[in-house]
C-alpha cells in the first residue's frame, strides 16, 4: 500500500459524494468548491520483526464556493459523516480516523486533518517501500519548509 494508493483512496471518498477533488500542484484556474488533499508520512515503527506501523496525517483544504463560515461548518459535519465508515485502499480497508479537526482560516478555507495508521509486512530483503516512504517523508518536509516539489 502506497502513499499515492491512500491518497487515491481519500479522493474517492470525497468524489463519491459529489466533491471536486484538485491536484495539489494546480495554484489557479480551478473551479470552486474544490478540495485539495495531501498525505503526510508522520511516524513509521517496527512492531515485529515482520510488521510495521506507518502513521500518516490526512490533510484536506476545502475552498468553498462561498466563502462563510457557514459553509465551512456544512461542510465540516459533511466530512465527519463521510470518513466515519471505514474505506478501501485496493483490498484492504482503513478504519475511520477517531478524531477530525477542523480549523478555518481569514480567506474562509476549511482545513481539515486526521491520522490513520497503516500495517503492513516488513521485507528484509527488499527495502524498496521503505526508501519510497522515506524519499516522500522528505519531499513532504520540503514542502513544508516552503521548498519546491
Amino acid at each position: 500500500m502506497t502513499i499515492k494508493e491512500i491518497k487515491t483512496a481519500v479522493n474517492n471518498v470525497l468524489i463519491k459524494h459529489g466533491q471536486r477533488v484538485v491536484s495539489n500542484e494546480t495554484d489557479e484556474g480551478y473551479d470552486k468548491p474544490a478540495f485539495f488533499v495531501r498525505v503526510i508520512p508522520i511516524s513509521h515503527e517496527r512492531i515485529t520483526p515482520v510488521y510495521e506501523d506507518i502513521e500518516l496525517e490526512i490533510e484536506l483544504h476545502y475552498e468553498p464556493a462561498i466563502q462563510t463560515d457557514e459553509e465551512c461548518m456544512r461542510m465540516a459535519d459533511n466530512i465527519d459523516d463521510w470518513f466515519s465508515e471505514p474505506f478501501s485502499v485496493g483490498d484492504r480497508m482503513i478504519k475511520p480516523p477517531e478524531d477530525i479537526q477542523h480549523t478555518t482560516d481569514d480567506d474562509i478555507v476549511l482545513y481539515s486533518t486526521f491520522s490513520i495508521v497503516i500495517t503492513r509486512i516488513f521485507n528484509e530483503d527488499s527495502y524498496d517501500c521503505q526508501e519510497t516512504l522515506l524519499e516522500e517523508m522528505e519531499l513532504n518536509l520540503n514542502i513544508l519548509q516552503g521548498g519546491k516539489q
